[in-house]
């Protein structure tokens, strides 16, 4: 009897462990850790169907998330001037609860999931905090690439703005500022049209994949604005203007353009 209760006792522990020589049983996943740098965070309410966007930089210690967003084509904040909010957080497995507020009033919350660079999930305002009606909806969020390093690519004048089609490396360096927009600087060399030179990048605004720039060379500017895509390579997709003074060049020219990050 003695021998047989062992025998039990041991068949008992070897399932117990997932079975003698077996595998052990799965462990869970690892916890979210966000992709540092700039987000684009797109909104829809579920209260009437309106939709926005977040832009936020974020960076992560542990569990804790600091950072600070803005918010563009709400109702319920301006979009001039900017609605910035300083925001603080916390992860809990592959889940972050991102909260925006000044001392103990909060503006409002953001639960998050996903992974390291796309993230889903849901927002509630807090009507006393935005002066407008109480609104929830989802959200997708998705990291975006950093536009410091070389891109190059064409921009192509459209049919009826006239000017010549031209070759642009831009040289750019991405930096944060502290209400969650970035900042470019750096330098473009372009060739292809006498019109537009070499030039140094200024006045840029970064809400997320949203961009917004000018070049400043001898005799004109260029401005262009355009979409920052992920991928290999990343990608910004626009329109640009530029004007002119320069004998023989069109006082005014539009068109489309494409940089591929090199």
């Amino acid at each position: 009897m003695k021998q047989y209760g062992l025998f039990t006792l041991v068949v008992v522990f070897c399932f117990s462990v997932a079975g003698c020589g077996g595998s052990a049983p799965p462990t869970s996943s690892s916890a979210l850790v966000m992709t540092a740098g700039n987000w684009e965070v797109d909104a829809v309410s579920k209260v009437n169907g309106a939709k926005f966007r977040f832009g936020g930089s974020f960076s992560q210690s542990g569990s804790n998330i600091t950072g600070a967003m803005v918010i563009q084509g709400s109702s319920c904040f301006s979009d001039s001037p900017v609605s910035s909010f300083n925001v603080t957080g916390q992860v809990n497995g592959n889940s972050a609860h991102l909260v925006a507020a000044e001392g103990s009033f909060q503006f409002f919350t953001l639960d998050l999931s996903g992974a390291a660079a796309s993230l889903s999930g849901t927002y509630t305002f807090n009507p006393a905090g935005v002066n407008c009606a109480a609104d929830n909806g989802t959200l997708s969020a998705q990291a975006v690439p950093s536009l410091t390093g070389a891109w190059s690519g064409t921009f192509t004048p459209s049919p009826s703005a006239g000017g010549a089609p031209f070759t642009a490396n831009f040289t750019l360096t991405q930096s944060a500022i502290n209400n969650g927009t970035f900042g470019l600087a750096g330098t473009m060399a372009a060739s292809g049209n006498a019109c537009v030179t070499s030039g140094t990048v200024s006045d840029t605004t970064m809400v997320g994949s949203q961009v917004t720039s000018s070049v400043g060379f001898s005799g004109g500017n260029l401005s262009w604005s355009g979409t920052v895509a992920a991928g290999s390579p990343a990608r910004i997709t626009g329109t640009y203007t530029y004007g002119a003074a320069l004998n023989g060049c069109a006082s005014q020219a539009s068109g489309t353009f494409t940089l591929s990050k090199q």
